[in-house]
């Protein structure tokens, strides 16, 4: 079996992450991880994470009196404010920027250990926690989504958290950072409320539709395909769309998948699982997940190569015949079975003659026949590997 999975390869924006700053050195003091730090000879302000002095904007964790802050023995050689994106900041609660000793700027929910745009209100009656805003990637990046700017996308990928639009809809964001709308509230977890304009118009989300397909060979022209695809807003089925050699094919995943279901914690129908006609030969076959999010509408999950057998063609169905008059009449047949091989020639035989018409051919019309006698015609196919089976003979019509 060919089984190739396609997913984003991201990278967890890990909640708190904080960078030690530059020249600060694990401490030689003894100070437990958790508690504000001064380095000797130095007015600036850490806190202890893992044995080392994370930089600190600012008094915003400071304790009541930074005085009463440990001094330490650490390096400060080149010391600076360092790169300090977030303070620690417990999932699900509410945070703002702080500078110059005041907090500034909008409201964030942290979700996933990442900020999302908060809801006008949703902090109220919350403890606002602050953190760094200067120094926060990603958050002022602006980008163009439908012709409508709005902030950039994560700059490093939330998963694993949940949070609730201001419309009421829950959400919760899987292994790759995707928003998948929930049934219902989520059990014992917080739940923070995001502005749903941000939400709809993908800001500080990855909308585009991702997925799983498999791909077996299953006989001459035939291949086996299987597999999901989602993209977290859809109303309806979203389309895998496969290049095969020029060939266009495209599946619909509306299927049932009760594993998908199970492991992303949604309802819905969202798998397809069909066996299609394509052309034989060695070539890549490429698949293309189609959306309907606004702002991510496509994806190229990339493309394998695959070897698909041809054979010859099937049988012709029997074709009719009606006389048109003048010994002349008119021939006509469906296109059989091509086994991934295109047809590029067809016999049509009238007793010991023959007449070879294009394969895009359908229909003949045959002339000079025998006035006055009955007829039958037969009709076979070839293709590039060989030539298929004559048809079962025509009603007998007589030529007039």
């Amino acid at each position: 079996m060919i089984k190739r999975r396609f997913g984003l390869a991201v990278a967890l924006a890990a909640l708190g992450t904080l960078v030690l700053a530059p020249g600060a050195q694990a401490a030689r003091g003894s100070a437990p991880d958790g508690t504000y730090v001064v380095c000797n000879g130095s007015s600036l302000n850490y806190i202890m994470v893992a044995g080392a002095p994370i930089y600190v904007w600012s008094y915003a964790n400071m304790p009541a009196n930074p005085g009463a802050a440990t001094a330490i023995e650490c390096s400060t050689a080149g010391e600076g404010p360092g790169v300090n994106p977030w303070h620690p900041t417990a999932e699900g609660v509410y945070a703002q920027g702080w500078s110059g000793g005041a907090a500034v700027g909008p409201v964030y929910a942290v979700v996933g250990g990442a900020p999302l745009p908060a809801a006008a209100g949703a902090s109220a009656g919350h403890t606002v926690e602050p953190f760094d805003n200067a120094s926060l990637p990603g958050t002022t990046d602006q980008t163009t989504v439908g012709g409508t700017p709005v902030y950039g996308m994560f700059s490093s990928v939330v998963r694993n958290g949940y949070f609730r639009g201001s419309g009421g809809t829950y959400y919760h964001t899987d292994y790759a950072g995707h928003p998948i709308i929930l049934p219902k509230a989520p059990a014992n977890h917080t739940s923070p409320v995001v502005d749903q304009g941000a939400i709809n118009a993908c800001q500080r989300m990855n909308c585009d539709p991702w997925g799983d397909i498999s791909v077996e060979v299953a006989g001459e022209g035939r291949i086996h395909v299987s597999g999901y695809a989602l993209d977290g807003f859809a109303t309806r089925p979203l389309t895998v769309h496969l290049d095969a050699a020029g060939q266009a094919v495209d599946l619909v995943a509306n299927q049932p998948n009760a594993a998908i279901n199970a492991g992303y914690g949604i309802a819905g129908n969202y798998g397809f699982d069909r066996v299609v006609s394509v052309p034989a030969g060695h070539y890549d076959l490429c698949t293309t997940f189609v959306g309907y999010a606004p702002g991510g509408t496509t994806e190229q999950a990339g493309c394998q190569a695959i070897v698909v057998p041809g054979a010859k063609p099937g049988k012709v169905h029997r074709p009719k015949l009606k006389a048109t008059g003048h010994g002349r009449a008119l021939v006509r047949w469906k296109v059989p079975i091509t086994h991934g091989s295109p047809i590029t020639e067809y016999v049509v035989k009238v007793g010991h003659r023959q007449k070879q018409v294009s394969g895009t051919a359908h229909r003949v019309v045959l002339k000079h026949l025998p006035v006055g006698r009955s007829v039958t015609v037969k009709v076979r196919a070839i293709n590039g590997v060989g030539l298929g089976k004559y048809s079962k003979a025509s009603r007998a019509v007589r030529i007039r």
